[in-house]
């Protein structure tokens, strides 16, 4: 494989940043005085911010667009990307070797720009990667393989020459099921980790067990 490009998906792949998410819904809702129902979580899991906003906005008496839902919910979670979480084990090692071997790298990420730009800027990896690219530009999210299209596309590469990394099943399917080579993460919260195996191409528990030489 000529490797030219690396599309890294951020939070729990790139970041150990899930935690920041964890229940965020549920404490929005607890915050407005409105008890969410029992299938809550379960409901918003697989939606984007902002599909999750507009189900709130629908479904709840809580008198507020999606896009006053979101901002609520991004000053919830903000601080945490601005001044505490941080890469997962084996990242900067792997962004270097890629780096030196002239791979462009770029993130495909449900979460806002500003936090991941935020996040990366006080780590000093930001340098590695060509652009960012969000549900907020791509509002499919990862249901549709089009934000890792466009991601690939803002590295200049093509399909045959670009590795997908991601922790989330559906989301490695997506790009499984596009042609996209594909590289699954262990994460605990992750309940079909066995079918995660059957799709990747390659699968690890952390970003250490990633050799460079490997798939390209």
């Amino acid at each position: 494989m000529n490797l030219q490009c690396v599309i890294f998906d951020f939070d729990g792949t790139l970041f150990d940043s899930m935690y920041v998410w964890k229940d965020v819904g549920i404490r929005y809702l607890k915050h407005q005085n409105i008890t969410p129902r029992q299938d809550f979580q379960q409901t918003v899991s697989s939606m984007t911010l902002y599909q999750a906003a507009q189900y709130v906005s629908c479904c709840y008496p809580i008198g507020q667009s999606a896009e006053q839902i979101m901002d609520g919910v991004n000053r919830l979670v903000e601080d945490e990307y601005v001044h505490h979480v941080l890469p997962a084990a084996g990242v900067e090692r792997l962004l270097g070797k890629l780096a030196e071997k002239q791979v462009k790298m770029v993130i495909a990420t449900l979460s806002e720009r500003h936090h991941v730009a935020a996040a990366l800027k006080r780590c000093h990896l930001d340098h590695y990667f060509t652009d960012i690219i969000t549900a907020r530009q791509v509002p499919t999210g990862k249901h549709s393989p089009k934000i890792y299209f466009t991601a690939m596309q803002a590295c200049g590469a093509q399909k045959e020459n670009t590795i997908v990394v991601e922790d989330s099943f559906s989301a490695a399917r997506t790009a499984h099921n596009a042609g996209f080579t594909v590289i699954g993460v262990y994460e605990k919260s992750e309940p079909e980790q066995k079918q995660m195996m059957e799709i990747c191409d390659l699968y690890v528990k952390n970003l250490t067990q990633w050799k460079v030489e490997e798939l390209i």
